[in-house]
Formats: structure tokens, sequence, C-alpha cells
């Protein structure tokens, strides 16, 4: 995942981490962003969450700073349920 995120010069603003799932599964999360000639940032981040047999690899790419897009996207991952 770390090598993905710096990809490309890319600065890796939340290393591997763990993402906070339903117990018995297992998420983990990297966010990197960069800027362009003109200072516009560009975020990527990673998401794999994982259960029983099942692995999810989810990525958000989009303009604007890395940690507050990451903030969204782990409410966002938050707010869903898991069924197995």
């Amino acid at each position: 995942m770390s090598q993905l995120a710096s990809k490309g010069g890319a600065t890796i603003v939340r290393p591997v981490s763990e993402f906070a799932v339903p117990e018995g599964k297992a998420g983990y999360s990297v966010a990197s962003e960069r800027s362009s000639l003109f200072g516009e940032k560009k975020y990527f981040i990673q998401y794999i969450l994982a259960a029983s047999g099942v692995i999810i690899f989810l990525t958000f790419e989009g303009n604007g700073e890395a940690l507050s897009a990451t903030r969204q996207s782990d409410m966002f991952l938050n707010t869903q349920r898991w069924d197995e």
C-alpha cells in the first residue's frame, strides 16, 4: 500500500494504519497527496477491508488535501453496514 501511495513523488500524510471496523473484520488505510506545478493538491486514499473469505480494496482520488478527504471517507465507511 505504501509503495503505491507514494508513487509519482506523492507524500504519505497518513501512513498505513488500522482502520476501525466491526469486530471479526480487519481494515487498513493509507493516504498521500502531491502538488501540481501550480500548487494544486491532489490526494490518493486506499483502504483494504477484510472479512472471512472476502477482501475489498477501495481507492479514492481527487483534488484537495488528503487529510480532509480522508476524514470524509472514514466517516462514509463508518456508516456502511457489513453483512456476511
